[in-house]
């Protein structure tokens, strides 16, 4: 296997409504957005599933998942199924983002969102009732 390519990948969109998809099984990111800029883009009713034997740390857990460094960037990430994942659920890096997570579960997760430069100057992270297992 290669270890190469992104299940989606998201650069300078405006309206875009991922719904309703079983993620397994992504050589890298299971969705990304580019360093430009990403709005308006919701996430909702996802099941990304992490049991892999190609995970980069073959340990049978996903550690890639999501990755958001666009400017500026809108996101709404809700009631997504975020499982069999050791890291970056998402990975959010990059000023001017405002970035809403709304009822997902992560169950047997230990860290569930990476914020790199959290808390930065124009970047706000909404949480509501985001469940960890």
């Amino acid at each position: 296997m290669i270890f190469a390519g992104d299940a989606i990948a998201i650069a300078r969109a405006n309206l875009v409504w991922i719904d309703h998809n079983r993620f397994h099984n992504i050589g890298r990111q299971m969705i990304v957005g580019g360093f430009f800029p990403t709005t308006n883009i919701t996430l909702s009713w996802n099941d990304f599933d992490g049991s892999d034997v190609y995970s980069s740390y073959s340990n049978g857990k996903y550690y890639w998942n999501l990755l958001f460094l666009g400017v500026p960037e809108t996101i709404t990430i809700a009631n997504n199924y975020f499982h069999e994942i050791s890291g970056r659920a998402p990975h959010i890096d990059g000023a001017q983002a405002i970035i809403h997570l709304v009822n997902n579960y992560f169950p047997q997760h230990e860290c569930a969102t990476q914020l790199r430069s959290f808390p930065c100057s124009g970047c706000w992270i909404i949480w509501a009732s985001t469940r960890r297992g």
